[in-house]
Order: C-alpha cells, then sequence, then structure tokens
C-alpha cells in the first residue's frame, strides 16, 4: 500500500474521537513504528488529536495479559508528552489521579506479587477514551496468546471507548498465533494496512540530516527497511571522525562501499552473498573477451545488473579495511588511515592527470586563436599538479610554451618540477628512462644534470627495501640495500607490530623462496636472520616466534607460512 494512503489512514484515525481499532503491518524494520510515530506526533503539532492522553506499549518479552494490562496504564501519558518515555513521575501521577482503592492496590505491587492479578484489572478501568499503541505483536512471550491481545483490544474500544493501533509483523507469526490473528482479525480490527513503503521514502525517515550522500546510496541499492538503513549510518559515523582530515573523495568512497557492504551484511534474505562483490573484477575479464556465464541463475544476473548500476567496481585494499570492520564490528584506524592515505594520494593523482589532460585538449581540440588562453591554462595545470607531471608532460609543455612566447613560464615550471623531486637523484637520470629520445628541450636536459649532481640520496635502506620487496626497482636502488645493517634490521623489527612487521620480514628474507635471487637479496636475509636470533635469545616465546622463520634451535623445517 502507497506511503502517503497509510499517513492519511493513521491521520484520520487520530482526527476523530470515535472508538476504532486500526492494525499496521509490514515486514521486519520497514518503518511501521517509525510513520505512526511520525504522523502522531505531527497531528499533536497541529493540535488535530481528538483525544488527550496516549499508551505506548511494546510486546516483546510480556507474558501474560496483566502484564499488557498493567503496561497500558504504566505508560499511559498525556497528549503533550507523547515522544518522551513514560516516567516513575508519571506513573507516579496515574496513581494519584485515580482513586483511593487502586492506588492502594498500586502502592503494595513492588512488595507483594500477589497482588498484580488483582490490581490489573482495577488498573486497566482507569484506561478510557484515549489512544493505546500495541506494538512488535509478533515478539510476544510465549504464555500470552494472540486471541488474549485481540480480546483486550476489543474491550478498550467497545467499553473503555478507546482508540487502539496494532502494529505488527505478521509473516513472523506461526502456528497457532497466525491461525489466531487470521481467526481474529476481521472480528476485531475495523481497517486493516500493509506498510510497504519505497527505498525513498525509508531514506528519507531514517536519514533526516543526511550529509554523506548515503540517502541516495541506500535508494540506489533499494533499500526499503529503515533498520538496516539506520545500522548503516552507523558505521558511516565510525569512520567519518578519522577520515575527516582526507579528502572528500575518500569519504565518499567509504560511504559507497559501506552502503553496499552493511545491505549485504544486514539483509542476507534479500542482498547478494558477499563472494560476488569479490568476483566482479573476474567477471568484467570474462566480459570483456567476448565471454560471459551461460548458465547464471536470474536471480544472480539480477544482483549483478543492480552492482553494476550502482558502480560497484570490486573491493580495492581500502575497501578491504571497510569490509573487516563490518564483520568484526569495529574498525581498526591505524589501518584505514594508511589505506585512506594511499588512496588519497590516488585521487590527488587522478585529478593531476585530469586537469592535465583537460589543459592539453584546449590545444589540440580546436583551430581557434587562443594561444594566449592555452598557454595559461596549460602553465596553471600543470604547476597546480607539478608532482604529478611526467617528463615527457613537461617537456612538451615548455616546448609549447616557448614557442607560445612565455619563456618565463616554461623556466618557472621547471624549477618547480626540479624542486618537487629533490633527495632522489633518479629523478632526474634521464639515460635511465624510457623516455630519454623524447625529451629534447635544451634547457631541461641542462637542468636535470645539474640536479643530478646536486642531488643526495635520502631515502633509507630500509625503505628502498620494502619498496623493492613491492613493486621492485633500479640497479642503484639494490646498490642502496648494502648498507643495510643487522642493527637497523634488529630496531625496524622491534619497533614494528601487526602488518607492518609481517611486510618487512617478509621484504627481508623473501628472497629465500626466489632461486636467482641477487647477492645483496641474501646477504640482507642473512643479517635479518640474525637480528631474528637475537631477538629469539631474549625469552622462551621469542624463540617460539623466531622459530617460524627457520631461526634459532627450536626451528624446524625452515620458515613456516603465517
Amino acid at each position: 500500500m502507497a506511503t502517503e494512503h497509510v499517513e492519511q489512514q493513521i491521520r484520520r484515525f487520530l482526527e476523530t474521537a470515535e472508538p476504532e481499532t486500526l492494525c499496521v503491518r509490514g515486514a521486519w524494520g520497514v518503518g511501521k513504528t517509525f510513520i505512526w510515530n511520525y504522523v502522531l506526533r505531527k497531528a499533536r503539532d497541529e493540535q488535530k488529536i481528538k483525544l488527550d492522553s496516549y499508551s505506548y506499549v511494546s510486546l516483546f518479552g510480556l507474558n501474560s495479559i496483566e502484564e499488557l494490562k498493567y503496561a497500558i496504564f504504566e505508560n499511559r501519558i498525556p497528549l503533550a508528552e507523547i515522544g518522551k518515555k513514560a516516567t516513575f513521575e508519571s506513573l507516579e501521577r496515574n496513581a494519584r489521579t485515580y482513586s483511593r482503592a487502586i492506588s492502594a492496590a498500586l502502592s503494595k505491587l513492588p512488595i507483594v506479587g500477589g497482588y498484580f492479578e488483582v490490581a490489573a484489572p482495577l488498573l486497566l478501568l482507569t484506561i478510557a477514551q484515549q489512544i493505546v499503541c500495541i506494538d512488535d505483536l509478533e515478539r510476544k512471550g510465549s504464555d500470552l496468546e494472540v486471541r488474549e491481545v485481540f480480546g483486550l483490544v476489543s474491550f478498550l474500544k467497545e467499553q473503555r471507548d478507546c482508540k487502539v493501533v496494532l502494529l505488527s509483523n505478521t509473516s513472523e507469526l506461526r502456528d497457532q498465533d497466525k491461525e489466531q490473528f487470521d481467526a481474529h482479525l476481521e472480528k476485531v480490527v475495523d481497517e486493516a494496512l500493509t506498510f510497504e513503503p519505497t527505498p525513498q521514502y525509508c531514506a528519507e525517515i531514517a536519514l533526516t540530516d543526511d550529509q554523506t550522500g548515503l540517502a541516495k546510496k541506500c535508494v540506489a541499492l533499494g533499500i526499503s527497511n529503515i533498520r538496516i538503513i539506520k545500522r548503516i549510518q552507523r558505521l558511516v559515523d565510525h569512520v567519518q571522525v578519522p577520515l575527516r582530515s582526507f579528502r572528500k573523495e575518500v569519504l565518499d568512497q567509504a560511504v559507497h562501499t559501506l552502503a553496499i557492504l552493511g545491505w549485504i551484511k544486514f539483509s542476507k534474505e534479500t542482498a547478494p552473498p558477499l563472494q560476488m562483490l569479490h568476483n566482479r573484477l573476474g567477471r568484467r575479464m570474462m566480459e570483456s573477451v567476448g565471454q560471459k556465464k551461460k548458465d547464471e541463475d536470474p536471480k544472480e544476473a539480477a544482483w549483478n545488473a543492480l552492482i553494476d548500476n550502482y558502480g560497484f567496481a570490486d573491493i580495492d585494499d581500502f575497501d578491504a579495511v571497510l569490509l573487516d570492520g563490518v564483520e568484526h564490528g569495529y574498525f581498526d584506524e591505524e589501518r584505514l588511515k594508511e589505506q585512506a592515505e594511499k588512496l588519497s594520494r590516488s585521487f590527488e593523482d587522478q585529478e593531476g592527470q585530469n586537469a592535465q589532460r583537460a589543459a592539453w585538449r584546449m590545444f589540440h581540440d580546436s583551430f581557434d586563436d587562443n594561444g594566449a588562453d592555452v598557454a595559461s591554462n596549460l602553465f596553471a595545470a600543470l604547476k597546480q599538479h607539478i608532482s604529478h607531471v611526467s617528463i615527457t608532460n613537461l617537456n612538451g609543455a615548455m616546448t609549447v610554451l616557448k614557442e607560445l612566447g612565455q619563456r618565463e613560464k616554461a623556466t618557472e615550471l621547471l624549477a618547480a618540477w626540479v624542486q618537487s623531486r629533490q633527495g632522489n637523484p633518479r629523478n632526474f637520470d634521464l639515460d635511465r628512462g624510457p623516455f630519454r629520445g623524447e625529451v629534447n628541450d635544451p634547457e631541461l636536459v641542462v637542468a636535470f644534470a645539474a640536479a643530478a649532481a646536486e642531488q643526495t640520496e635520502t631515502r633509507e635502506p630500509i625503505e628502498i627495501l620494502l619498496k623493492l620487496a613491492e613493486d621492485g626497482g633500479s640497479e642503484e636502488d639494490y646498490a642502496i640495500l648494502d648498507r643495510i645493517s643487522v642493527e637497523d634490521i634488529l630496531a625496524q623489527l622491534k619497533s614494528r607490530k601487526g602488518d607492518d612487521l609481517r611486510a618487512l620480514i617478509n621484504a627481508c628474507i623473501g628472497s629465500d623462496r626466489i632461486i636467482n635471487a641477487r647477492d645483496v637479496e641474501r646477504q640482507v636475509s642473512a643479517r635479518a636472520k640474525e637480528a631474528l636470533a637475537r631477538i629469539g635469545a631474549t625469552s622462551d616465546v621469542n624463540a617460539l616466534r623466531v622459530s617460524r622463520f627457520g631461526v634459532g634451535p627450536k626451528a624446524q623445517g625452515g620458515r613456516e607460512e603465517q
């Protein structure tokens, strides 16, 4: 049923004093309680509710009709206090309002449990001409029967002139409860509504002050469950603080990823399995060469189409940290920030590349007489993103600027490039690069030669070691490894933990698995094992730890992968 119609019927229900019963049915989490409270408070603010008091009761865990009767009395509040929970003060006020006999019975309730069954019917007599909301029928205690609830609803309407609304996920009712509900619904309830809100409505209700764009993500995924949206929102809230110092695109990706991960985590019955996200890259590669899974299940095909439209490519390193957080219930902020830093740099690089391409398009894409604009835009784009400008791009820009009479800007651009790459002679070694034949600006060649002569290596050998293990490097990089001492490695091993420690150990002794490893790599491995042996000698537990790498007297069979 359309959301607008449900709202209209609830408003109509509240705007008359006529005794009436209303049932709002819907799946778990779609927002039955939300829409009821929303319309109730709005009608209260507009002074369109005819009755002047209200009781809200959840049946969750209630095991007898007496408990329900008492809960209705206990939770009674004036119309003005709708939105507030019942308190001891409101209970005391209710007790003072009624007869001495009922107050006397109430005063004995906390002390003598036997008075409860006697007092509950008396307390119910104080409930008249008011609104009563009974929620969570499907979560009632096992000893409370559905027919008893309907009997009380009928009594409140027929005998006490109340307006009663019943909120329930009837799909969760089973066996006898389901039979009793179906048997009494038409006899007791005046109007039954089925609440099936749209994803747009659920997002608007759940995310009233959305500053992250999460609402659009939830709508795109078709999430029509307010509780799930709220749970995803809490995930986003957890990462906002550690990510606030990074580029906006980093948080945008976090929201994009957490929305789909949260949907899969919390909607297991309607969302695809997580493995589908892991398989995205392989699927795209197969499709790129004209291969497609012939026997793909229709549901799987629909999920893949939805994920395609959503724009989720695959799980990268940043997403993997978010996934761990979703699965474990907390986020490793150190790892999150580390990957956020890398992602931020990639966004900066992409932004720089895009800006340069846009500047070059002004040069290549027309025959307009706009030389001044071309020079100005090209200089501005490359200067702003100088750390992302390649040597060939720099050479080409300098050539164009000089041809357009902007020699000073060409020189300024060159100086900025040189300044941004201080500390590594390799940045200025044209002979070792594949682009030497494309570099023909004499000023650039001279400046690079001068810069190379002035440079001193500022990178730490350990830093180079880690980079080589990951990406490889030049002969000069391998030459620097020989500077690493046992003491250097020992200090680094003691200062690192977790993934950082594992990465360092792998970088140090990973060459043991390479048949044609360089001599310098084997020397680094030997020094690392000596450092590990020293650590192993400090305690029994450390001896066990280093034995996994084939080090020390406890080692058996060499290195164990962990």
